[in-house]
């Protein structure tokens, strides 16, 4: 199962000039096969005297959990099914072996999937490739808490650039439905309710950088000032004001 796996994570890397240190991962490491004395059906017979009724009934259980689970692959699925209707030994193989490669595999595909589909020279691109020259931790690390905020900076910068684009009049809920898909826009709709003051100065110090002088003059004041709401204000509300009043002036 692991050679098809990461044969299938190879080639879809090298579609993508992944660099080469990616034939190192661990499921690559995972190939070799098993001498015949210790085949499944032999080690199966060798754990069938050791789970009891009640453990069977827990690792069942537990398996059963798993599949529940939401967002994992639909090889993950396939592979958890069939170990389901197995025997308790299938069961206990796939939690305890099988399933922790998998999800490793199905991590590193999901990183060369968002590659793929990056600008090339990106941050996301340029992040995607340190990961995938990496082990688990740094695939982790790009999915958990890289991506999320480079996806996030990525749907501001097409707002913004769309919201003080000469002659623009937009108001940023507009300007967000003209530059964003469906799913990022509503992405984008959610990550207004939680946005800080920090991310607003960020949001706002480019809007200064690409605008007329009335928003330049509106953002400077705002970033002067320690009032949240204020801040806030400007960035929701302010902006497109001050971008109409640049739009009016020929700017």
């Amino acid at each position: 199962m692991n050679i098809r796996r990461s044969i299938a994570t190879t080639v879809l890397v090298a579609a993508v000039s992944v660099p080469t240190g990616l034939g190192a991962t661990p499921a690559l490491a995972d190939t070799t096969p098993a001498p015949a004395a210790q085949s499944q059906s032999a080690a199966g017979s060798a754990l069938s005297s050791d789970i009891t009724p009640e453990e069977e009934i827990e690792l069942r259980a537990r398996l059963a959990k798993v599949i529940a689970e939401p967002g994992h692959s639909r090889y993950f699925y396939e592979h958890a099914q069939a170990a389901m209707a197995g025997t308790a030994e299938d069961v206990k193989r796939f939690l305890e072996v099988e399933m922790p490669q998998i999800i490793r595999d199905d991590r590193r595909v999901k990183v060369v999937v968002i590659l793929s589909k990056a600008t090339p020279g990106s941050p996301i691109a340029a992040a995607a490739n340190r990961a995938l020259s990496g082990g688990d931790a740094e695939i982790d690390y790009f999915l958990v808490v890289e991506y999320p905020q480079l996806l996030d900076d990525e749907r501001w910068r097409k707002v913004i650039d769309r919201l003080i684009r000469p002659g623009s009049s937009l108001t940023l809920t507009e300007a967000a439905t003209q530059a964003l898909s469906a799913d990022d826009f509503a992405a984008f709709q959610a990550g207004l309710d939680t946005i800080g003051d920090s991310d607003i100065r960020v949001r706002l110090a480019r809007a200064m950088y690409l605008g007329g002088p009335e928003v330049k003059k509106l953002v400077n004041e705002a970033l002067s000032s320690n009032d949240s709401a204020f801040l806030r204000h400007v960035l929701l509300v302010g902006l497109a004001e001050a971008q109409a009043r640049d739009a009016a002036n020929g700017f």
